[in-house]
Parts: C-alpha cells; sequence; structure tokens
C-alpha cells in the first residue's frame, strides 16, 4: 500500500466541508421558516378591545401578552407588566364567562422584535 492510498484528496475535503455547510444552510432556513410560520397563524388584538375567535378544539388555551410587538403597521413596545389588565373570556352562544387563570409554567418569548409572556 502506497502513501497516496491513504491520503484523501483535496477536493474530498472541499466536499465534506460543502456538505457541512448545505447542512448548516438548510437547517437555519427549516427553523426560521417554521418560527415565522407558527406566528403566522396566531390571533392579534390591541388592548383594551375585543377579539371573536372560532376555536374548533375543546381545551385549555394560553393567552400571551406581548410587550414588544408589531400589529396592524405599528410597533408598540410597553411595560413587561400592565397593572389592572383584565382578560375575560366568554362563550359566544350561551354568554357564559369562561374562567380564566395564570399558566401555571409561565411562558415567555423572543423572536424578530417581538416578545411576550403567557
Amino acid at each position: 500500500m502506497t502513501g497516496m492510498d491513504t491520503i484523501p484528496s483535496v477536493w474530498r475535503y472541499g466536499l465534506a466541508l460543502l456538505i457541512v455547510i448545505a447542512g448548516f444552510g438548510a437547517f437555519t432556513w427549516y427553523l426560521t421558516t417554521g418560527i415565522s410560520s407558527s406566528f403566522g397563524g396566531l390571533s392579534q388584538m390591541a388592548a383594551p378591545g375585543e377579539l371573536e375567535l372560532d376555536l374548533k378544539e375543546p381545551g385549555e388555551y394560553t393567552i400571551f401578552y406581548e410587550n414588544k410587538s408589531y400589529f396592524n403597521g405599528s410597533f408598540y413596545m410597553t411595560a413587561a407588566q400592565i397593572p389592572g389588565l383584565q382578560i375575560v373570556v366568554m362563550e359566544k352562544s350561551s354568554g357564559r364567562r369562561l374562567r380564566t387563570y395564570p399558566a401555571p409554567t409561565g411562558s415567555t418569548y423572543s423572536i424578530g422584535g417581538r416578545s411576550g409572556q403567557s
């Protein structure tokens, strides 16, 4: 066996580097498009105000307060908490007020200029 048989050529190193770079690029694209699309389906409203939602499945839902947000063509930046802020959820058909409570484990996020907490 000669030394030429055991040492990979330079183009193989280049190919391996190209594959690694392409993998990181694909991962980054997948991650950013996934995060962006998850925000696209969320409903927003300015407080005080009202928002009618058609919730297809029964169960628990989480409401987030965004203290940094982009909404209806404007940027908003408010305090991390607003004293006296109340959230009322009502069933449209009966007018019955539904019970709300703080999330058992507070969730926060900060993505793309938006940040909020549950």
